[in-house]
């Protein structure tokens, strides 16, 4: 399906590949993968780490603990976008609210589009960062514990990608090869979650920053703005006018209560 949406494409896209489709632009098809998805990899998933954590001695699973811990802490936090995935979606559209867009009202029309322009290759710039180191770590983990299990004879050298299991029996075939393609398939989604996360944040912090520029730069011409409306318009050109002032003012006022302190709370 065609993504309409100005900014955050490339981190919908990660979603949606991911299993939570943003909008709930769900075909029947994607909803049962995305359904498997969240059963499988969000709940299941942690539900078992934690049964096989309790079996352990804690001196010996120092890893696994942190293991677990991370996958119900990713788990729960992607299980509450899943069901809130309609609410994101409306609040990551308020960023593309014309009253947050380049505006000649505001007397620095191109100085805004730059800024805004700036902001867009900025935040392509974070995508790369984020994802490229992201999925080498996580790929690298998988590929490698695939290469040791190919090189290495022994079951007892064989080591899963992301902590032990004692529930099965992986030291022998085809248990290891079963929970590892588990894992590793695991370890995927929850790579693919976390990347457009944190990008969103950032990307989100940074226009909040931008918008902030946007109003400073604003504010510093409303007077001459005022005065050049007062000198066109107004009889008595030496006195600055208040009705053109305050028709600046509140749309300061208005742009600066509605823009910042509601809709980048996510508020629909």
């Amino acid at each position: 399906m065609k993504d309409d949406s100005k900014y955050f494409r490339t981190e919908r896209l990660f979603f949606r590949v991911g299993g939570i489709a943003l909008g709930g632009k769900e075909g029947f098809v994607y909803m049962i993968y995305s359904r498997i998805v969240v059963v499988s990899v969000f709940i299941v998933y942690p539900v078992i780490c934690t049964v096989d954590l309790l079996r352990k001695y804690f001196n010996e699973s120092a890893t696994d603990w942190f293991c677990t811990l991370v996958s119900l802490m990713d788990s729960t936090i992607f299980i509450i976008v899943f069901f809130i995935r309609r609410s994101f979606d409306k609040a990551l559209r308020t960023f593309e609210r014309p009253s947050f867009d380049a505006n000649e009202y505001r007397g620095a029309y191109d100085e805004e589009k730059k800024m805004l322009r700036d902001w867009l290759a900025l935040s392509i710039k974070f995508i790369y960062t984020f994802t490229i180191p992201g999925l080498l770590v996580c790929g690298g983990q998988i590929f490698l514990s695939l290469a040791w299990r190919i090189v290495k004879s022994d079951p007892k050298d064989w080591w899963l990608p992301w902590g032990s299991m004692s529930l099965v029996n992986v030291k022998e075939s085809p248990n290891f090869e079963l929970l590892w393609f588990y894992q590793s398939a695991v370890i995927a989604i929850y790579c693919i979650n976390i990347i457009p996360m944190v990008m969103v944040i950032v990307g989100s912090l940074t226009f909040l920053t931008v918008q902030l520029k946007m109003l400073q730069n604003y504010l510093g011409k409303i007077i001459n703005m005022t005065q050049s409306r007062t000198v066109q318009y107004a009889s008595n050109s030496c006195v600055l006018s208040w009705k053109y002032l305050n028709e600046y003012l509140n749309d300061v006022v208005e742009y600066h209560s509605m823009g910042f302190f509601w809709h980048f709370l996510f508020i629909p």
